[in-house]
């Protein structure tokens, strides 16, 4: 068999990303946060999912700079200096689950030779439409 991963794909900003479906715990409606004094603008705060705290963050916020009343909580395990973490992303709305063959994964465009983004582990062709394949532990949710 290909290279392949499988991904469950979500809209963020008018674009479709991609995500390692192995990592992902959880699909929830956006829900009130309580809220952490002194974080990002873009930490909406934590949830009680069963009894875990749980820190959820806007990517939409985080990486557009902007906002929106609708969305969904992708909650996913991340690996963050050496543990993993459950964490929750809000997105725009999840798409589907789709296979990516991994052997067409083209690299993320640079800028002045240096990666700008990060957390993009490359771009890839599902049924014609362009995926951002993301490598979500590489997206710094705790930084100031």
């Amino acid at each position: 068999m290909e290279n392949t991963k499988q991904l469950l794909t979500f809209i963020l900003n008018n674009e479709v990303y991609g995500v390692d479906i192995l990592r992902i715990q959880e699909i929830k409606d956006v829900e009130k946060c309580t809220p952490i004094p002194n974080t990002p603008e873009w930490t909406l705060g934590v949830i009680n999912l069963r009894g875990s705290v749980v820190p959820v963050f806007d990517l939409r916020k985080m990486f557009f700079d902007y906002e929106s009343d609708n969305g969904v909580i992708i909650v996913l395990r991340v690996e963050n200096n050496g543990k993993t973490k459950v964490v929750g992303i809000v997105v725009d709305s999840v798409s589907n689950t789709e296979f990516a063959n991994l052997d067409e994964l083209q690299p993320a465009p640079k800028k002045d030779g240096e990666a700008k983004n990060v957390f993009v582990e490359g771009l890839v062709s599902i049924d014609g439409r362009m995926v951002i394949l993301t490598d979500i532990d590489k997206i710094d949710f705790f930084r100031e």
